[in-house]
């Protein structure tokens, strides 16, 4: 009667084992799912290369080394234009550009006081060779156009239009 009881809890610990990794190659499968829905590349491209298309035209830019591709898209002044992270949209004026660095979505929790809501979008403006950071998506005051962001969810992507002061 012992044994019986024993082997049944061996099987028991043997079938949990056997679900646990069923279930991690499962979940495993799904995240790469996710992230083969990030925008197809367009026929032309390496795997290292990718383009999406938008307002304006659109330049695929290499990515060695980086699972995240840099796209760029060019777009006129007052347009609107979506960025995910690591994207670029380049101005057709002369050498500028707007670059999503990271999102920060760490709201303030209920029930308590924060000083800062925890949500952003970290960005970079380039015109020329200077560079002015937003790092909490607020650029200084002496940056030479506004970039305001017109909608975003904090994850996964940010609505720019960028304008002359």
């Amino acid at each position: 009667m012992r044994n019986k009881k024993t082997i049944a809890a061996i099987l028991i610990a043997v079938l949990v084992v056997v679900l646990g990794i069923g279930g991690y190659f499962v979940l495993n499968k799904e995240e790469k799912t996710v992230i083969s829905e990030i925008p197809t590349t367009q026929s032309g491209t390496t795997p290292d290369q990718q383009t999406i298309t938008g307002q304006g035209s659109d330049v695929t830019q290499p990515t060695a080394g980086t699972e995240k591709p840099e796209v760029i898209r060019t777009v006129s002044l007052g347009d609107e234009v979506t960025l995910r992270e690591n994207e670029t949209v380049i101005l057709d004026q002369p050498e500028v550009s707007v670059k999503v660095i990271r999102f920060i979505n760490s709201p303030c929790p209920s029930g308590v006081q924060c000083i800062w809501s925890g949500q952003a979008v970290s960005f970079e403006l380039k015109v020329g060779d200077r560079v002015y950071k937003a790092p909490l998506g607020n650029l200084s005051s002496d940056a030479p156009y506004n970039v305001t962001i017109k909608d975003t969810d904090y994850q996964t992507f940010a609505t720019f239009v960028i304008s002359s002061k």
